[in-house]
């Protein structure tokens, strides 16, 4: 295999300064789709962790070489030039359940815990629902739905969007896969990160620079998980 791409060293290099300080945390984000059956470029280092290893994680960021943009009770964003990597911080009942039941990958980046689809779900909606205009969350539920349906816990899920007031919405998504009836074919690597960082090594040498990100979470976030 080519070497890794720019983000797979990112991550490399991140997992292994957490995992040497013994912080739990688990893959989200667009990363944490690779592990569930969906491919797709991303830039973004995206990790759930615990609130209070904040202060640690922030000390092992900075010795990473990143600034932190921002830091509050419930997330952390911080760059390294053009690199960003970003957390939420697990405090909530929620949030702690699905980190500590995050199940450990072995992939060419190291072992990296995963959460669960239904909880990446749930994350996924959280951030819709605070910036709407994140369209990519929905297609990436979307996403989701299809290429686990036959595996998924739609009792968890719909305690989700319920959670959130967005029932109807789920059920359009449910009815919309039900008429579509194509699913979403598995992953053709046993480690999928394979099929993900060749994506990236192509990715970044098209777009060499990618798109500024705006900081998120904004002013009046609810943080539900």
């Amino acid at each position: 295999m080519a070497d890794l791409s720019r983000l797979g060293k990112q991550v490399t290099e991140v997992v292994a300064a957490l995992g040497s300080q013994g912080v739990p945390f688990a893959v989200i984000g667009g990363l944490a789709l690779s592990a569930h059956g969906v491919i797709r470029a991303t830039a973004d280092v995206d990790l759930l962790a615990p609130a209070d290893r904040a202060a640690q994680i922030d000390a092992i960021a900075a010795k990473l070489g990143y600034r932190c943009l921002h830091r509050s009770a419930d997330a952390a964003n911080y760059v390294r030039i053009d690199e960003r990597l970003d957390l939420l911080l697990a405090s909530r009942p929620g949030a702690v359940r699905l980190l500590g039941a995050a199940l450990p990958r072995t992939t060419l980046y190291g072992e990296m815990p995963v959460v669960s689809a239904e909880g990446l779900i749930g994350f996924k909606l959280q951030a819709w629902v605070n910036d709407r205009r994140r369209g990519q969350d929905i297609q990436d539920i979307r996403k989701l739905l299809s290429a686990n349906r036959d595996a998924l816990n739609l009792g968890e899920i719909r305690e989700y969007f319920r959670l959130f007031e967005r029932e109807a919405l789920l059920e359009q998504l449910l009815s919309d896969l039900a008429a579509d009836g194509v699913q979403e074919p598995p992953a053709v690597y046993d480690d999928p990160y394979v099929r993900f960082d060749d994506l990236m090594c192509v990715v970044e040498q098209l777009c060499p620079v990618w798109p500024e990100k705006p900081l998120w979470p904004g002013p009046g976030a609810r943080f539900l998980l």
